[in-house]
Formats: structure tokens, C-alpha cells, sequence
């Protein structure tokens, strides 16, 4: 055996993929990159508002019953007057 025989990848050249293989390969990149750039390319600029305008209200969705959904409040609404003086 040469080594220009080796160089290539044995005798029958497994070290360069099939035709069949490189097209795959180069779909499955394409897609990825379709994929991963299309959020980008569609991304939005925002506007952040300022914490004095935000709305104070939070919004829970719960499956427990009403007396549960109620003691949670309760002790939330203590908790977030200690945390930040509001009363909202």
C-alpha cells in the first residue's frame, strides 16, 4: 500500500462521504440555520416601560379550591406589603 492510498482513506476511499450523504449533510445545515435564524430575522424591537406604569396586579391560575386560592392571597398580599410598602 502507498501512502497517498493511505492519505485518502484505505483502499475503496471511505474517508470522503457518498454524494448521497453531502447533500443530506447540506439540507440538514440548511435547515438548522433556517431554524435557528428565522427567530432573529423576525425578532421585534420593544419598548420596556418604566416601573412606576407598570400594573400592580398579578394574575395566578390555580387548580386548588377557593379556600386554598384565598389563604395564598392573603399571605401574598402580607408579603408584598413588607416586601415594598404598596398596598396594591
Amino acid at each position: 500500500m502507498t501512502c497517498s492510498v493511505l492519505l485518502r482513506g484505505g483502499l475503496n476511499g471511505s474517508f470522503l462521504p457518498k454524494v448521497g450523504m453531502k447533500r443530506r449533510l447540506i439540507g440538514i445545515l440548511g435547515l438548522l440555520g433556517f431554524i435557528v435564524g428565522l427567530p432573529l430575522a423576525m425578532k421585534r424591537e420593544t419598548e420596556t416601560t418604566s416601573p412606576a406604569s407598570a400594573d400592580d396586579r398579578l394574575v395566578i391560575l390555580s387548580p386548588h379550591n377557593e379556600s386554598i386560592r384565598k389563604e395564598f392571597g392573603e399571605a401574598f398580599a402580607v408579603w408584598w406589603r413588607g416586601k415594598t410598602g404598596s398596598k396594591h
